[in-house]
């Protein structure tokens, strides 16, 4: 499931990016900009609306696509992972032991 939401995922963030360059290519903007990202605006520059009706235009395959059978996917060969290189690290200093601190909790009174 998780690999179909990042598939979709994918596919939507690469057509919002295309449907903003479109946009802005055609209106010969150098950019666009998030409201977020304004201080102050005329507006008439705001974008939202139209950008929208642009997206609401698309059309989107939501179908999942055909995943491979379990019996075809056991005979894939596995690949073999190569072992990692020894590497060699500084020997550890042995830690010392430090005094507490602080006084154990005195036990609760009896009842």
């Amino acid at each position: 499931m998780y690999k179909e939401q990042e598939r979709l995922g994918g596919f939507l963030s690469a057509e919002l990016k295309k449907v903003l360059e479109d946009y802005r290519v055609e209106k010969k903007l150098d950019a666009l900009l998030l409201k977020e990202a304004v201080a102050a605006m005329d507006p008439s520059m705001d974008a939202t609306n139209e950008i929208m009706g642009r997206l609401d235009k698309l059309s989107v395959d939501l179908t999942m696509p055909e995943t491979a059978a379990p019996a075809e996917a056991a005979e894939t060969p596995a690949t073999e992972t190569p072992a990692p290189e020894a590497v060699e690290t500084p020997a550890e200093t042995p830690a010392t032991e430090t005094p507490a601190t602080e006084a154990p909790a005195p036990a609760a009174p009896a009842e």
